[in-house]
Order: structure tokens, then sequence, then C-alpha cells
């Protein structure tokens, strides 16, 4: 009886490998052709025949995968708490038990603290870290700080993990970095020098499309402003710069008193005042309707990696002014450098009465000058990333 058992035993175990081996060979063949009929259209060879991961928590930015998708990653989902914190750190990185050994190069979608955990286990695997909240940080990190509370100690935790030289052991653990603007690589570079490429969002699809199809001119010679942002607690009210917007509003409300603010995805529990009217969700062509009704579209972030609803905006022809902490200065400067402002209540006031009392010849140059920009942006960044990406596994594979 006992040898039978191991017989059946051995034969049991035969069979599985042979089955696990071939079932292996049969998805890595099916994985190869996807990506090389994928990828031999745009000629590149570098990471033709790396299989990519795009490791993400809870739920990426529709960006972010489209990018992914573009170079033929497949994407494994972490569920991560959404309260951050030390403790929600140390879970993270326990989660990196659960990530698939099978595949060449990672791209981490932030994470960073998990995927310093993957390369200290997988030390050949090449890891990447997409990274776009740290603007916020880099901002915090060299400002004074004006928030209470939980935001508060938050900031003052990061500052403690900078000084005890946390960050600069995680970053200069991992190889190489895609950034979402030129905010995020300085944050970074305060720590570490790694290989890197930085990226500039595009407008969605669906959105592109919808807002071709709405031909309608923004209303350039209103007093309307807009903005949107998703603010659901204190802590992005503050980042997005809400407080500073609705502080504008009130001082300029005192000379144009058909001035009007929309504040589009942000909670109307922050917002008080007579005049500011807040939606707590616009989609399609009722966003598109909502922003022409607009003059000016307005972003005064405290640290903001770029900002799609600007770039949104201005596709639909609303010029935009940012603060000089906003990511997508980077475009806006390009329109007009006087669409650019510090971040200084009484400068921005005189920028916004600048602008209303332009002739609206002026104000249409400044509208097509930004549709132009976008549709330029929107037909390129895919391509551009591609290639920039390319380089950048390249870059990778030489440093060993």
């Amino acid at each position: 009886v006992s040898t039978t058992l191991k017989t059946t035993d051995i034969l049991s175990s035969l069979k599985l490998r042979s089955f696990l081996a071939h079932f292996s060979a049969k998805y890595k063949c099916q994985i190869s052709e996807k990506r090389i009929k994928h990828l031999k259209k745009r000629k590149l060879n570098s990471f033709m025949n790396k299989r990519i991961c795009f490791v993400y928590k809870n739920d990426a930015h529709p960006f972010h995968f489209e990018l992914m998708n573009s170079i033929g990653a497949e994407s494994f989902k972490i569920s991560v708490s959404r309260n951050g914190g030390i403790s929600g750190k140390i879970l993270e990185s326990i989660k990196v038990f659960s990530i698939p050994r099978e595949y060449d190069v990672y791209v981490f979608q932030e994470l960073a603290e998990t995927a310093f955990s993957f390369k200290i286990l997988n030390p050949k695997k090449k890891v990447i870290v997409l990274r776009d909240s740290g603007a916020y940080t880099w901002y915090d990190l060299n400002n004074k700080i004006k928030l209470k509370g939980r935001s508060k100690l938050r900031i003052l935790r990061k500052r403690l993990e900078r000084k005890i030289g946390i960050w600069k052991l995680i970053f200069n653990k991992i190889d190489g970095f895609i950034f979402v603007g030129d905010l995020e690589k300085k944050f970074v570079e305060l720590f570490a020098n790694k290989p890197n490429i930085v990226v500039w969002p595009k407008s969605s699809d669906v959105f592109i499309k919808a807002a071709n199809e709405n031909k309608k001119p923004p209303n350039l010679n209103s007093h309307k402003l807009i903005q949107i942002a998703a603010v659901r607690d204190k802590g992005r009210y503050y980042n997005k710069g809400i407080d500073m917007a609705i502080e504008v509003f009130n001082k300029l409300k005192r000379k144009f008193n058909d001035l009007e603010l929309y504040l589009v995805a942000v909670d109307k529990k922050f917002v008080y005042n007579e005049g500011i009217q807040t939606f707590s969700y616009l989609s399609g062509n009722d966003l598109i309707e909502k922003i022409k009704e607009c003059s000016l579209y307005i972003h005064f972030a405290r640290g903001e990696a770029a900002g799609i609803s600007i770039q949104d905006a201005m596709l639909c022809g609303l010029p935009a002014m940012v603060s000089e902490y906003t990511g997508n200065k980077y475009f806006v400067g390009k329109v007009s450098k006087k669409l650019v402002v510090p971040l200084d209540i009484g400068e921005i006031v005189k920028r916004i009465e600048w602008y209303f009392n332009l002739p609206l010849k002026e104000k249409i140059k400044l509208s097509q000058k930004s549709v132009k920009l976008m549709k330029e942006q929107n037909k390129t960044a895919k391509e551009r990333f591609i290639n920039d990406f390319n380089k950048l596994v390249e870059t990778l594979y030489k440093n060993k």
C-alpha cells in the first residue's frame, strides 16, 4: 500500500509539473506575440522581449492605464488603505509578497515603499516608480505650514521622514522613475539622481471626442471663473488652492458685481459664499457646457503635479491661470507668461483684473493658442511616452 501511494504521488507530481510547464510556455508565448505585434508598429526594440507589469493601488488614473497599455504592460492591482499613515505604508510593503515574479520590468504607480521592498527581494528585476503625487509634498517641505490637525501632522511626519533619510534610502534603491510633470522630478531629486523620464498628461479620448463635437465658443467676455478639483477633505482643499480661489473671489466681487465662481467636484461643505456654485460631479458634455459658460479657468495649487482638468479646459478654448506651483504652468506659460501667478492674493487679483479688461480679440487669441497647444499635446503624448520609455529601459539594462 505504501509503495502504491508513493508511485501515485510521483505520477501526480509529474503530471502537475508537466501541466504547469505547458501552461507557462503557452502563456509566455501569447504574451510575447501580443507585445511584439503591439510594439513592432513603433519600431521599438529595447523592451520588445521584456515582460512588463504595472503594479497599481486601488483605482489608478485612466491616463496611467493608457500609458501602460501603450507599452503592452499587464496590470496587477494592490488594494491599500486610503488613510495612509505609517501603518498604511507598512501594510502596503507587506503586500509585496503577492506580486507575481515572472515579469522583467515592474512599473509601480506610487507605492515607493512596496517597490523598495520588491527590489530588495528581487534584485535582478528592473523596478520603476511612476510618481504623480509628490508635488504637494515638495511644496509642503519647502514652505510654511498653514494647516492644522491631522493634515499638519501629516506634513510634520513627512519632514521627519526627510530628516532621518527614509526617502533617500528608498529612492536610491529604485532603478528609474516616470514623473508626471517636472515638479515630481524636483521632489525626487532632493534625495536621489536616477534615470528618469517626464511625461505630461493628455485628455481622455472620450473628452477629446466630446470637445471636438461641441463647437460652441467659451463666453470670454463674462466674469465667470471655474475650477475643477476633486476635493473631499481639508488637505486637498488646501493643496488644490480652493481657499485661495474663494479669497480671490471675495476681493474681486467688490469690483465685478456679476462675478461668479464654479467649483466642480468640490464638497459644498467647504463653501459658504454667495455667487459661488459647487457641483459634486459633472462629466462629458455637461462639464464642457459648464466650462464654456466661463471666461477663465483658475488653479492656484500648492504643488500640483500637472492637472488634467486644466488641459481639458484649454482644449475647450478656455484660457487658464495657474500658480507657479502647478505643473501645467508648462503649457499655460506658453499661452502667456502673465497667466502664471505667484501664490499671492493681491497679485492674483491684479492678474484676473488684467485678463477681464483685455479686449475680446486678445482673449480670443489666448483661447485659440490654448486649443492649438492641447490638440498637439493630445496627438503626440502617447508616442512620446513610448519612445521615452524605450530609452529609459535601454538605460536601465546598460546600467547593470
